[in-house]
């Protein structure tokens, strides 16, 4: 048995015996080249090399303390155009023929995109060439109107004119009615009733005198008068008596005439009333007409107009020498979709056919902000996006700003997180290729990158153990 290793100052001595045994162990395991490299010291290299990586790692965990990076938020999106897309719609249902545009085409205003064959479209066409005959005659009459509204309204100063003169002539005839006729007949009978009241005191004192004789002539011996003078007293009393019914019949005749008089006067007021009345009626009625004229006209002529236009989506110009109803741009700009690519496709007139942006329009970039990290933006914030179809390190990326963040949160489609809506203004559309500027195309998707605040290292190293935690 080998003789067991001694201990030195805590170090394990083995002894000549333990080696041997060892290294007929080793070499029993190993080749001679393997002993070697066991057995050999590491070069000096090797050990400064060690030192400097352990001394750049000590160095770059104390850096981590101090130095701090940038936290972006990235955001995905989508190339759109910055007004709203023109979607063109077929006037009316048929089958796809052909389209001539297809996503990122340019086209001109009034350039043919398509051709359908609709069957209804003849007589789509007799509709709108009826309302165009409809218009142009509702267009007629509005033209004509100023003049017959002119006309109108002479007459209507004419009857006013008629008007003011029989409410004048009324107020005349009502005035001279009763008061002169009042004043006419007054003396007549002021004079008759004082005829009559002097009648009566003349018979009642003819009646007096009269039973004063008749008194007499009763008494003894007839009373000094005689039966001839009492005869006398009773026919003065009769002819007063007489004088006083002649009054009386006089003084009912002149009342009985000033009656009828006032009757008749009463009479020609009314129907002076009446026709004044009637001719107010005609003039409100005329004037009614004519602000009830320029309403229907004006009516009539909206009314025209909006079936026009709406009939006017068809039109007989717009069929081919096949009798196919032709598609025309409504805007020049650039298609971004063409939802119908195959002939036989059913077209209809609730869906879009072609999908245009304004030539005019600016590009940017559409993105979902993700929920958590909403709180880190805001409007202004500057962009790097960096698009798919140019790898970065390529092609760089393009600069640009957040424009705009939606107030609300938009709810994800099948389970999908909740996102923001922004949008990204670009300073430029374009990307330096080798071959030149490239314009940038409506659907490329892109990745925002924007700095939202600065960490420490070592704390953007040890966030993964936290989520963690």
């Amino acid at each position: 048995m080998c003789s067991p290793a001694r201990y030195i100052r805590g170090v394990t001595v083995i002894t000549k015996p333990q080696r041997s045994l060892r290294l007929a162990d080793a070499l029993r395991d190993h080749s001679l080249e393997g002993i070697a490299i066991l057995v050999s010291e590491p070069a000096r290299l090797i050990k400064v090399t060690n030192i400097l990586i352990a001394g750049v790692l000590l160095v770059a965990f104390i850096w981590a303390f101090f130095a701090k990076a940038d936290v972006v938020v990235t955001a995905q999106g989508v190339l759109v155009p910055k007004a709203d897309i023109r979607r063109v719609y077929a006037p009316i249902d048929g089958e796809l023929v052909d389209v001539y545009v297809s996503p990122g085409v340019p086209v001109q205003e009034g350039d043919i995109i398509a051709r359908i064959n609709a069957r209804s479209a003849i007589d789509s066409a007799s509709k709108a060439l009826e309302s165009k005959l409809r218009l142009d005659q509702a267009q007629l009459e509005y033209e004509r109107l100023p003049a017959k509204l002119a006309l109108q309204q002479r007459k209507a100063e004419a009857m006013k004119a008629k008007l003011d003169f029989l409410q004048q002539e009324t107020d005349k005839k009502l005035e001279e009615g009763l008061f002169k006729l009042a004043g006419a007949q007054r003396a007549k009978l002021d004079e008759a009733r004082a005829a009559l009241e002097q009648a009566r005191r003349t018979e009642a004192a003819a009646e007096e005198e009269k039973a004063q004789y008749e008194r007499l002539a009763s008494m003894e011996g007839g009373g000094g008068v005689s039966q001839m003078q009492v005869q006398q007293k009773f026919n003065a009393y009769l002819d007063a008596q007489a004088k006083t019914g002649a009054a009386q019949a006089r003084l009912s005749s002149l009342e009985y005439e000033l009656n009828r008089a006032i009757s008749e006067a009463d009479s020609n007021v009314a129907n002076a009333s009446q026709e004044l009345a009637e001719q107010r009626v005609q003039y409100e009625t005329l004037l009614r007409d004519m602000e009830q004229e320029q309403a229907k006209v004006e009516f009539q002529l909206r009314s025209a107009r909006i079936a026009a236009d709406a009939a006017e989506r068809v039109s007989f110009k717009n069929f081919d020498e096949n009798n196919f109803l032709k598609i025309h741009a409504p805007i020049s700009g650039v298609v971004t979709e063409v939802p119908l690519t195959q002939r036989g496709d059913k077209v209809q007139s609730s869906q879009p056919l072609v999908n245009i942006a304004p030539s005019d329009t600016q590009r940017i970039l559409q993105i979902q902000i993700p929920e958590n990290e909403r709180g880190f933006l805001q409007v202004g914030q500057s962009v790097k996006v960096k698009f798919n179809a140019f790898p970065y390190q390529t092609y760089g990326s393009v600069e640009g700003r957040l424009d705009y963040i939606s107030p609300a949160v938009v709810q994800g489609k099948e389970g999908a997180p909740p996102t923001y809506e922004g949008k990204v203004q670009l300073e430029r559309e374009t990307i330096e290729t080798t071959n030149g500027d490239v314009l940038l195309r409506y659907g490329m998707g892109g990745a925002a990158e924007i700095v939202v605040r600065k960490r420490r290292v070592i704390d953007l190293a040890l966030e993964p153990f936290r989520s963690v935690r």
